[in-house]
């Protein structure tokens, strides 16, 4: 007599689709951090990202924001840390304007890591930034 498994095997129970079926959700809208001081909606090369997985490794949250990132222009710096100033935030330098504008169109309410990124422009100008124009920072 030969060891039978029981026949409980379903293929439907093994094959769990990573995105489900049905169209994409919408992003919530960001919420708004400070009421007295709107976001910044005047333009500028840098980008400021918030909401971003604080429990992902600096070294790969950098790796994925420079892949996602690097598809509308040239990357010159970005800034990530885990203090716990700046826990899920990060600063996005671009070589042009206009490649930041269309990041910051295209990539706003992304999911990175399974949370929305929200996206505002910075403001003021990145060490990257006025380096690469040949200003002075002080």
């Amino acid at each position: 007599m030969s060891f039978q498994p029981p026949n409980t095997f379903r293929p439907a129970d093994t094959f769990r689709p990573y995105m489900p079926y049905g169209p994409p959700v919408p992003a919530p809208a960001p919420k708004i951090r400070h009421p007295n001081r709107p976001p910044c909606t005047t333009p500028s090369k840098t980008l400021y990202i918030r909401n971003l997985n604080e429990k992902t490794k600096l070294s790969v949250l950098t790796a994925a924001l420079q892949a996602v990132f690097e598809t509308y222009g040239p990357v010159l710096e970005i800034r990530a840390r885990h203090s716990i100033q700046m826990r899920g935030q990060a600063f996005i330098t671009f070589e042009s304007l206009a490649s930041a504008e269309r990041a910051h169109a295209e990539v706003q309410g992304f999911l990175l890591f399974d949370k929305p990124m929200f996206i505002e422009f910075a403001r003021s100008a990145s060490e990257a930034t006025v380096a690469n124009e040949g200003g002075d920072l002080a």
